[in-house]
């Protein structure tokens, strides 16, 4: 890894960690270019401006890299590739700070459009393709509202993390309940 990228780096690590626990409004470039160890101006090299960092890091949040992944995958039948995603998204937001991260992206959807137009992307256009796949998989159509309830109740472990509800379990009882493979 260069230093250019080593740099990098740092600040993407310091930043999500600072904008988890302090919001994007109230984190300063400060307080992240010390926490990454560098000067205010190397952080301004790789990113220039706050808003810039932002929304690098929100993108990082999102899902799109899970939905992605599982897309790339060979499955056997739906229920696997269901409980592959499932299980995938969680262990994503695992870490607090990325969790954090996440949730807070839908409180500044209207101040950046993009990240608006990328997490729209993520819940209905890539949840499409990756049902779209499921049913291929399973021979059964699987109507909006029992998808929009799948990612719901993902959301919903996301947003009031339990870590005394065993993730595959909770995974495999949404698959029986809601899509009934």
């Amino acid at each position: 890894m260069s230093d250019i990228s080593k740099v990098k780096s740092r600040i993407i690590n310091a930043a999500m960690k600072v904008f988890s626990e302090k919001g994007y409004d109230a984190a300063s470039t400060e307080i992240i270019a010390k926490e990454s160890g560098i000067s205010k101006g190397d952080l301004f090299y790789h990113f220039k401006t706050k808003n810039e960092l932002i929304r690098y890091i929100a993108y990082i949040s999102l899902p799109t890299d899970v939905i992605e992944n599982v897309l790339n995958k060979k499955y056997s039948n739906g229920e696997e590739m269901l409980i592959d995603f499932g299980i995938s998204f969680l262990k994503k937001y695992e870490d607090k700070n990325m969790r954090t991260l996440f949730l807070m992206n839908f409180g500044i959807i209207e101040k950046y459009p993009d990240i608006k137009e990328a997490l729209y992307k993520s819940c209905e256009e890539y949840i499409d393709r990756l049902f779209s796949k499921v049913e291929n998989l399973s021979k059964v159509k699987i109507p909006l509202h029992v998808r929009r309830a799948f990612m719901g109740a993902l959301f919903c472990y996301v947003a009031w993390w339990d870590t005394n509800i065993d993730q595959n379990d909770y995974i495999k009882q949404i698959i029986k309940d809601i899509v009934k493979l």
